[in-house]
C-alpha cells in the first residue's frame, strides 16, 4: 500500500488584529498531522486566501465561524516543506504549538490543529475508533500526485468500525460526523443544525467515503441530536464534546464532560496538553 506525506507550510503571517475583544488566532504554523506524516509525493495549493474578520456580533445568529487560519495561508503538502520554527527557544513555540494553545482562549475559535488533536487524544480510549484529518476532509479531492491512489489514502483511513471526521464546510462552521462500518452509515453531530454549510459538509464527507467503499451504497447522514453552541465561535469546542461522548459511551464511570463554554475550554484544553 502506497503512502503519502503532508506538511503544512507556515501563515504567512498573523490574522489582522480584531476590532473587538474577540480573540483571533492563526493555525499552527508547523504541527505536523498524523496523516501529514507519511506521504512524500503528494502536493496541493489550498483555495485563494479568505481572511477572517467578521466580528461575532456582525455573524447571522444561525451562523458559526470555525478558524482555520485561511488567511495568508498557502498550504503545500509535499517532501520539501520544512516545519517551521520559531525564534523563541520554548518547545510550545518553537514546534507551533503555541498558536494552538491561543486557541482555547475565550472567544477565539478553534483552529484544525487543535481540534484534530484532541479528537485523536479521545479516540485513542477506544481501539474501535479512528479519526480523520479535517485537512484531509477538505482537501481530498483536490490533492494530487505522480503515485496519487486516492482510494488507497481513503482505505488508510478507514479502517477502524467507527470513524470520527471533522468538517469545516465553507469555512464557517465545524462539525462532527460518525461513519459506523458495520451499518455502513453516517452520522452528523452540529452544534447550529442547519444552513448552508450543511450541505457543502455532508457533499465533502460523503465524497471522502464513497472512494474508500466504491462498492458500497452510501445513504445520507442522520443528524443526530447534540446541545447547541449559545455563540457564534463554539462549535468547535462543541465537535470536541460530541467526540468526547461517543469515544467515552463504553467506559464505564467517566464523568460527562462539562457544557459551560468557559469550563470546556479550559477542560479541553488541558486535555490538549495531557
Amino acid at each position: 500500500m502506497s503512502r503519502y506525506n503532508f506538511r503544512s507550510r507556515p501563515a504567512k503571517e498573523d490574522l489582522p488584529p480584531p476590532r473587538t475583544s474577540k480573540k483571533r488566532v492563526k493555525r499552527s504554523d508547523s504541527i505536523s498531522h498524523s496523516a501529514l506524516q507519511q506521504h512524500p509525493d503528494v502536493s496541493f495549493v489550498s483555495r485563494p486566501s479568505t481572511p477572517i474578520d467578521a466580528e461575532v456580533n456582525e455573524l447571522p445568529k444561525e451562523s458559526g465561524i470555525a478558524l482555520t487560519n485561511k488567511a495568508d495561508d498557502t498550504i503545500v503538502l509535499s517532501s520539501d516543506s520544512v516545519p517551521a520554527t520559531h525564534k523563541d527557544a520554548s518547545p510550545t513555540k518553537s514546534t507551533g504549538v503555541w498558536h494552538d494553545l491561543q486557541s482555547f482562549e475565550p472567544g477565539a475559535w478553534l483552529n484544525d490543529a487543535a481540534i484534530f488533536r484532541v479528537v485523536t487524544k479521545l479516540a485513542a480510549r477506544d481501539k474501535s475508533f479512528g479519526v480523520v484529518d479535517p485537512l484531509i476532509v477538505e482537501n481530498f479531492n483536490r490533492l494530487s500526485g505522480p503515485n496519487w491512489d486516492a482510494r488507497d489514502l481513503a482505505r488508510d483511513y478507514f479502517n477502524k468500525p467507527k470513524v470520527l471526521l471533522v468538517a469545516n464546510p465553507l469555512e464557517s462552521h465545524w462539525v462532527l460526523f460518525l461513519w459506523e462500518r458495520e451499518n455502513k452509515q453516517l452520522y452528523l453531530y452540529d452544534s447550529l443544525r442547519g444552513g448552508t454549510y450543511e450541505a457543502a459538509a455532508i457533499t465533502s464527507v460523503v465524497n471522502l467515503v464513497k472512494v474508500a467503499f466504491p462498492n458500497e451504497e452510501i445513504p445520507e447522514p442522520i443528524s443526530k441530536e447534540c446541545p447547541r453552541q449559545p455563540n457564534g465561535f463554539d462549535c468547535g469546542l462543541h465537535v470536541l464534546r460530541n467526540a468526547d461522548m461517543l469515544t467515552s459511551a463504553l467506559m464505564p464511570g467517566v464523568p460527562e464532560p462539562p457544557l459551560d463554554p468557559q469550563e470546556m475550554r479550559a477542560y479541553y484544553r488541558q486535555v490538549f496538553l495531557d
